[in-house]
């Protein structure tokens, strides 16, 4: 009996070892199976990540100004160029010192920097403050802008049948804003106009009139476009629209408006800038 015991013994003793050696295989196969599999996904990672970090060095690139910074101030607006697009940016640019092209209502009336207080403060390159009142128009010398002049005069009997003709389903019987411009948009010798009409009603009234819009549209050679088209929304207000500025950077045509509200509610105040490319009003800046 005492040797079937220790050979019992025997046996389970060898049934433990392979057990555990067994085990042991298996932990070190796992253990190689997740080892594996971490150095797959961390290459794979890798990949991921390199092949964003080469979208993005492609974005970056898009958007990186082969002229260095630059600067267009529209009233109280600034703006910068990058390749073909207009980025809207921070009005704060007080902390580049660099040369501006200054225009007031179209006419040229300094070259030097401007500093933003109140309004911007215009010094010429002698240090001089040159005073201003109207829209303003600044560049740096290394965008390639020209202005293109434009006049404000009244409405005629002709503009109120070309109005007509064109939207024949608006109201020109209680119109509250009128603006025409006249103009040379595609800077080819022959007139153009821009027409801004507004007829809304105090929304807080109770009786708004179903036929309030806001229409901005041109007539360029003859031939019409719309730029913007907003009939009335229920509860909501909207500003009238003043031409600021007509301009051209590269070929590029931009035509640019101020919104504005009624005086007390200027913070809500914004600019609105299309761009014509002799086919239609594409709007690039809403702010």
């Amino acid at each position: 009996m005492d040797h079937i015991s220790v050979d019992l013994q025997k046996e389970r003793i060898g049934l433990v070892k392979n057990y555990n050696i067994k085990s042991t295989v298996l932990i070190l196969i796992v253990l190689i199976a997740l080892l594996v599999l971490l150095f797959f996904l961390y290459k794979k990672n890798q990949k991921i990540d390199n092949s964003s970090n080469g979208k993005n060095n492609e974005i970056n690139e898009k958007y990186v100004d082969k002229r260095g910074k630059n600067y267009i101030v529209i009233n109280d607006y600034v703006y910068s160029f990058f390749k073909d697009y207009l980025i809207s940016i921070s009005r704060d640019i007080t902390q580049d010192d660099f040369k501006y092209n200054v225009y007031n209502d179209n006419n040229f009336i300094a070259k030097g920097t401007i500093k933003k207080i109140s309004k911007w403060n215009i010094l010429d390159e002698s240090g001089k403050y040159v005073d201003y009142n109207g829209n303003l128009v600044a560049y740096t010398d290394n965008l390639n802008v020209s202005l293109t002049d434009f006049r404000e005069y009244i409405l005629n009997d002709d503009d109120y049948n070309i109005i007509s003709n064109l939207y024949n389903d608006i109201d020109l019987n209680n119109m509250t804003f009128s603006k025409k411009y006249l103009t040379d948009i595609n800077h080819n010798g022959v007139q153009d106009y821009l027409y801004v009409i507004v007829n809304e009603q105090n929304p807080q009234n109770g009786d708004a009139n179903q036929y309030e819009y806001h229409l901005i549209f041109a007539m360029i050679d003859g031939s019409s476009y719309e730029i913007s088209y907003v009939k009335r929304q229920k509860n909501k207000t909207y500003p009238n629209f003043y031409l600021s500025a007509i301009f051209t950077e590269d070929e590029n045509t931009f035509v640019s408006f101020d919104a504005k509200y009624n005086p007390w509610d200027i913070d809500d105040d914004y600019n609105m800038i299309y761009r014509f490319d002799n086919n239609k009003f594409t709007k690039v800046i809403d702010k």
